[in-house]
């Protein structure tokens, strides 16, 4: 694998907007491999414990999803990118679990899905967290009753294709919650 240095060479990154538009396919190549080095320099997977800005991120999501998910059991819930299942920082697995879902994640970085099955093991059937990419999802149409994504779809731009694939594997009357950071958050 390469060193972080090696693939950040060139300040290459999905945070550049110039890069972003202007680099995307030096940027795409090495996606997942990316965020495996993201992963294995951040400080973030050596704490046990939410920090108070990840509980702030995780109240204010549980706040909305409360709100507006269905209160049924056994729904089928897709989470886009498990960074935060990898590192503990937000448990929001926690809590789609504790209400009773059945909780499903996949992501680009091979590292991160890794560590995210350790976290979970016992809890999650490790198969329920997969490596893949948002823009074909490893997941049959009509898997899912709930698609649910919180600043991912940025970080590519063929985001209207992960909204596509999305919808593929909702099941018919599914739901699908998007969003994406923006300047007032």
């Amino acid at each position: 694998m390469k060193s972080k240095q090696e693939l950040f060479s060139g300040k290459i990154s999905t945070y550049d907007k110039n890069d972003f538009f202007n680099n995307w396919k030096k940027i795409d190549k090495n996606l997942g491999a990316r965020w495996d080095a993201e992963l294995k320099y951040s400080p973030h997977k050596d704490l046990k414990n939410p920090t108070l800005t990840d509980k702030y991120f995780v109240n204010a999501i549980v706040r909305l999803l409360s709100a507006w998910l269905p209160k049924k059991r056994n729904l089928k819930v897709l989470k886009y990118d498990l960074y935060n299942e990898a590192t503990m920082t937000a448990t929001l697995a926690d809590w789609f679990l504790s209400r009773g879902y059945d909780y499903y994640g996949v992501d680009i970085s091979k590292e991160v899905v890794k560590l995210a099955r350790k976290n979970f093991k016992g809890r999650i059937n490790p198969g329920q967290f997969k490596y893949g990419d948002i823009r074909s999802l490893p997941f049959d149409d009509n898997t899912f009753d709930i698609v649910f994504s919180f600043g991912t779809i940025e970080h590519i731009r063929e985001n209207a294709q992960s909204v596509r694939e999305a919808y593929r594997v909702l099941k018919p009357g599914g739901e699908a919650f998007i969003t994406v950071w923006n300047r007032w958050q």
